[in-house]
């Protein structure tokens, strides 16, 4: 899903707290979509486990974490949790393999907490080694430069709510550029809204965009398909 597409826009920190989940780490091993109960209640994590599970497919989301922290903590937000932007993936078994916390929150983002260092998460997959973060890190060393550099990802996983700015900052200019600088596919996924000027997804490749939507016009999702090499590294081509 685009980043804030399930639970929506605007929210102050406490509007927003009872649509977040507490998100275990993947190493528990946990398939919501078999063992719901095996946590706190988590619906959401139990829909989009056995939307992987049932389709034989990868689920990525973009969701909302909740973590209880007490006095012993220095860095505990006075309500006594912190509230992290996350993603997350579902394999095709419907397991939880990987959890991310955005780390470069935008301005506005005061529903939130930035996790206490920035997290590079990574998940090796039949098809290639992916990497996930989220919007604003795309413009920041950390995690997105070290997620290529050093942990050499084949695809990172982009959920967003990219607002195009001129001159350099529209979404499938900019998204484009970032795959063929990085060597890398970007799997771009962003929230589709007009008055925002919020348009412009797109699968991306180190040679160029092989499919993007971008309607300024209507309010009108589109799924975009495409094949794309799996690990473009070991592409004779590449740069």
């Amino acid at each position: 899903t685009p980043e804030d597409g399930i639970y929506g826009w605007l929210f102050t920190r406490e509007a927003i707290y009872p649509y977040l989940e507490d998100i275990p780490d993947p190493e528990v091993n946990w398939i919501p979509c078999t063992d719901p109960k095996r946590f706190a209640p988590a619906p959401v994590q139990e829909r989009l486990s056995c939307m992987a599970r049932n389709n034989s497919i990868y689920v990525v989301a973009n969701i909302g974490d909740k973590k209880s922290c007490n006095s012993s903590d220095p860095s505990c937000p006075r309500d006594g949790r912190y509230q992290f932007n996350t993603d997350v993936v579902f394999d095709s078994e419907g397991k939880l393999v990987a959890r991310y916390h955005k780390y470069n929150l935008f301005r506005g983002e005061t529903q939130f907490n930035f996790p206490k260092e920035p997290e590079t998460v990574t998940f090796e997959t039949p098809f290639g080694k992916f990497g996930i973060f989220t919007c604003f890190d795309i413009l920041f060393r950390e995690p997105a430069v070290v997620l290529v550099s050093e942990l050499q990802v084949d695809t990172v996983l982009f959920p967003t709510a990219w607002m195009n700015v001129l001159p350099f900052l529209t979404a499938v200019e900019f998204h484009s550029a970032w795959a063929m600088g990085m060597g890398v596919n970007l799997l771009s996924a962003n929230t589709h809204n007009t008055g925002l000027a919020m348009t412009g997804s797109g699968i991306f490749t180190p040679d160029g965009p092989v499919a993007y939507h971008y309607d300024p016009e209507t309010e009108e999702g589109h799924l975009l398909i495409a094949e794309l090499r799996s690990r473009p590294r070991l592409s004779p081509t590449y740069p």
